[in-house]
């Protein structure tokens, strides 16, 4: 099976009535296009064993001070359950779990 780490194209994924009982942030695949450069555009970053992918944002779901980073050094994407499941810029090295998808036509 193909799995990748989320990448949000649409608003419906919040109104999915799908269940979000995670209580903590989670990661998406989205990352800096350049990860040393705080000025540099956002994309969706997909590795697999098999493949790697990077896309566009675009769509955007930022919380309303987002992306700010914070500390300076605020390079990837994660989604806030307390604030809506809205997207948060935060450093990489943050643990989180990861929400995934599953690419079906190719499992």
């Amino acid at each position: 099976m193909f799995y990748y780490i989320i990448a949000i194209h649409t608003e419906s994924l919040k109104h999915s009535g799908v269940s979000w009982d995670v209580g903590t942030r989670v990661w998406t695949s989205g990352q800096r296009v350049n990860l040393s450069d705080v000025s540099s555009a956002f994309i969706w970053r997909q590795v697999t064993a098999h493949e790697y992918k990077e896309l566009p944002l675009h769509f955007t779901s930022w919380g309303p001070t987002e992306p700010n980073n914070n500390g300076k050094h605020e390079f990837c994407v994660a989604m806030d359950p307390s604030h809506n499941f809205n997207w948060i810029d935060v450093p990489c090295s943050d643990a989180y779990n990861a929400v995934c998808e599953i690419d079906i036509a190719r499992s």
